[in-house]
């Protein structure tokens, strides 16, 4: 690169770490205690992205924003879901600026524009793995509920199926485990507790679990509730025995997955040998 092109991209550079630091120190003393809340070693370093998102006017009521919103609210819960997505976008900014500072002037320092396009890709990366982040959260939350449920499932009907009434069977399967779904049963519990009726409760509890099964089985079972223990004992040993098939074939469709995925370095492996092995030989270099 000329003298000239060096010097307007570590002037960009310089231009960039000096934003960078102000709204870093601006942000601190609007989002100080927000960022001290976060186990985080960059915590501090957000200020500068919630700072910057606050300068730009940055729409966080737009269409994109209220659908991310939404899918906060299956992590984090309705309380913290928009607290979580400014977080997550203010990491976007601070790790997008970052990257963007120290490759401008390394690009700088090697005198090679290749560097320029390499950190725009960077920085483009970094963007979309935050943008995934939330949504790999909720896969994993998903995981999680599909792959306990049956185990909950057959605790709840043995219980009913002994004449325990539901909301005592509930709080005491809740209790009994660790996990996304037992996490979300005791949650139900509270609300029962507090008052809500078992119907508002179990429905709650499918919308906050957001999963399919979930959902079916929760209005089933509250449709079941009115007919009396019978045949919601009934309706839960037929549940869980589906939940278990159900089960095997998701665990039998994980292990396949998983398998593809361990192809990738293998063929890969492969083709390496293969070009070490064929580049010789047509070469004509003899070992």
């Amino acid at each position: 690169m000329s003298a000239v092109v060096c010097t307007i991209i570590m002037c960009i550079a310089i231009l960039l770490t000096v934003i960078f630091i102000i709204a870093m120190f601006g942000g601190a003393k609007k989002y100080n205690d927000v960022v001290e809340a976060l186990d985080d070693k960059m915590k501090y370093s957000y200020l500068a992205g919630l700072n910057l998102l606050d300068i730009v006017h940055f729409n966080f009521g737009s269409t994109y924003c209220r659908k991310m919103i939404k899918n906060c609210r299956v992590v984090y819960g309705e309380k913290y879901a928009e607290f979580h997505f400014r977080i997550n976008m203010a990491k976007k900014v601070t790790y997008g600026l970052l990257v963007l500072i120290f490759g401008l002037t390394v690009s700088v320092l090697l005198q090679e524009a290749l560097v320029i396009l390499l950190t725009v890709g960077a920085a483009a990366g970094i963007v979309y793995y935050f943008e995934t982040v939330i949504m790999d959260e909720i896969h994993k939350r998903e995981d999680d509920i599909i792959t306990t449920f049956p185990d909950m499932l057959s605790k709840l009907a043995l219980l009913v199926n002994a004449g325990m009434i539901v909301k005592e069977a509930w709080e005491k399967v809740a209790n009994t485990g660790e996990g996304t779904i037992y996490e979300e049963m005791r949650a139900t519990v509270t609300e029962m507790n507090n008052g809500v009726s078992e119907f508002d409760a179990i429905m709650n509890f499918s919308n906050r679990c957001n999963v399919d099964k979930i959902s079916k089985f929760s209005s089933t079972m509250v449709q079941n509730l009115s007919k009396g223990n019978k045949e919601l004992a009934e309706f839960l040993k037929q549940f869980s025995n589906e939940a278990w098939v159900e089960k095997k074939q998701y665990t039998r469709q994980k292990g396949e997955a998983a398998a593809g995925k361990l192809l990738i370095p293998i063929v890969l492996m492969f083709l390496g040998i293969l070009l070490m092995v064929c580049v010789p030989i047509f070469l004509g270099i003899s070992f």
